[in-house]
């Protein structure tokens, strides 16, 4: 389905007057209260305009989610918040009826993908509500919301492989069962190729390839092959967020070359921080005063001094968390003498252990 020349109109008024940042892309926060805003408003063409045209643009945010991702999270957020709810309470008949709006958009506007995706999306998020411990499609209300998830997916067919919606609607109902390998590459694959540019889709396959015990070694170096040194680095911090572990495969020259790569362009502080944090993470747990762990500590180092203007605590929290290091042989890396970012984040790191 193509928005209508009265939605492309309003489109035009609508991405004129929304909030921008200093960069003139939108925030995570802009795009999904403009989400939830239109949905609230009940004005789905627009929001599918809109979500359309980020799709064609492969336009994302500040934090690099893409924009049609982010303003689908905010156009469901309030179903999902009531569903999920429900879901707590075992009410799943209450849970269903909290997507019913969802559903009767979708039917209305003839199967379009913006709305199939919002509603999709909401049965993914109603069937983790659901979930058990171990996988989030096993329990019987998880699976039937899982598989209306499914079913919205197989509906797009032809448009599989040009839609960076669908392509990111297929990573999703494969990463919301941990326990199957099966199409997680092809469907990665198909991702990343279908939006290049975005450094976070490399950090999901990192992440959704250690929830799976599966070491990114080989993966990350067939990805620097075919786009650049950078796909390796970008695979390495989604699965460092994941798995401290896994740094006993990785290549530390071929990373720090990588984030030396990355910030010789022009880069956003949530690129800087989320590198900076990364080598930090990856040098405390490499064995205590190796090479690998002082050349990541001054890589760390030299990417706070000269990159870092704004510290992002959200970002360091989500990469380094609390998790202690897990070898035996490994420690905290002293926080450097001079006073850069990165000392006095280690060293407030440190005084709160």
């Amino acid at each position: 389905m193509h928005p209508s020349a009265k939605a492309k109109s309003r489109l035009r008024n609508i991405t004129s007057s929304l909030p921008r940042n200093i960069n003139d892309t939108w925030s995570d926060r802009d795009a999904f209260d403009t989400g939830r805003k239109l949905a609230r408003q009940d004005d789905w063409d627009l929001l599918s305009a809109l979500m359309m045209d980020a799709d064609e643009g492969r336009n994302a945010t500040r934090e690099g989610t893409p924009l049609c991702e982010a303003l689908a999270k905010g156009a469901r957020a309030d179903a999902i918040m009531v569903a999920q709810s429900a879901a707590r309470r075992g009410e799943c008949d209450d849970a269903a009826a909290c997507l019913q709006q969802l559903e009767d958009v979708y039917s209305e506007d003839n199967l379009d993908p913006a709305c199939g995706f919002v509603l999709a999306m909401a049965h993914l998020d109603t069937a983790r509500a659901f979930a058990t411990p171990t996988d989030d499609a096993v329990s019987p209300e998880s699976k039937k919301h899982f598989k209306r998830a499914e079913e919205i997916f197989q509906c797009f067919g032809n448009q599989k492989d040009s839609s960076l919606l669908i392509a990111l609607l297929r990573c999703a109902l494969i990463d919301a069962r941990p326990n199957h390998c099966k199409d997680l590459a092809p469907a990665y694959d198909a991702l990343i190729a279908a939006d290049p540019q975005n450094p976070r889709h490399l950090r999901h396959y990192g992440r959704s390839l250690v929830t799976r015990g599966i070491a990114p070694e080989d993966i990350a170096a067939d990805m620097a092959d075919l786009y650049d040194l950078q796909a390796y680095i970008w695979i390495y911090v989604g699965a460092l967020a994941q798995d401290a572990m896994i740094v006993s495969s990785l290549n530390v020259q071929k990373f720090v070359i990588g984030v030396r790569k990355v910030l010789s362009g022009r880069t956003s502080q949530v690129t800087a921080n989320r590198l900076a944090a990364a080598c930090a993470k990856a040098a405390r747990t490499m064995p205590e005063n190796s090479r690998a762990q002082t050349v990541l500590s001054e890589c760390a180092e030299w990417v706070s001094d000269n990159h870092i203007r704004q510290v992002q605590p959200d970002i360091w929290h989500g990469i380094i968390g609390t998790e202690q290091p897990k070898h035996p042989n490994t420690a905290v890396p002293t926080p450097p003498a001079q006073k850069g970012v990165l000392a006095r984040l280690a060293q407030a790191w440190l005084s709160n252990r």
